[in-house]
């Protein structure tokens, strides 16, 4: 872990270097292991400027060439109704699943079951059509 912690580190530090046209000692000399508060990164010249995730998109489409863009936030907020489900009943996946895609392929009590049969085991791998008859 410790190795793992360190390689991350010196490909962070090399990034930085590399972006800010510094040598790994000169980042080392500013880094050695701390986090800064913006505005001492902005006074080390270790980030460009200071300001919102938004000034960061327009800048990177600024720089990008790109004057025509839309931004799409992950996870979706989830409506009152899903919240709801999901507080009361912890059933915010079965809420997604109904207006999914296999809800209208395989029918609602297919989709129940296959909800109940991930509901405690989310990670699998589970093919919604029926085998029997191949």
């Amino acid at each position: 872990m410790k190795n793992d912690i360190e390689e991350t580190y010196i490909e962070f530090k090399t990034r930085v270097a590399n972006g800010r046209q510094m040598s790994l000692e000169e980042v080392e000399l500013l880094a050695q292991g701390q986090v800064w508060s913006s505005e001492d990164a902005l006074e080390k010249k270790l980030i460009d400027g200071v300001g919102m995730l938004s000034d960061a998109i327009n800048r990177a489409a600024e720089i990008a060439g790109i004057a025509e863009y839309s931004v799409h936030f992950y996870p979706k907020k989830k409506s009152i109704f899903e919240e709801f489900l999901k507080d009361k009943f912890d059933i915010d996946v079965a809420a997604e699943l109904m207006k999914s895609d296999v809800a209208k392929e395989v029918g609602l009590d297919r989709s129940l079951l296959f909800y109940k049969n991930i509901k405690n085991d989310p990670i699998q791998a589970i093919l919604l059509y029926d085998m029997e008859n191949y």
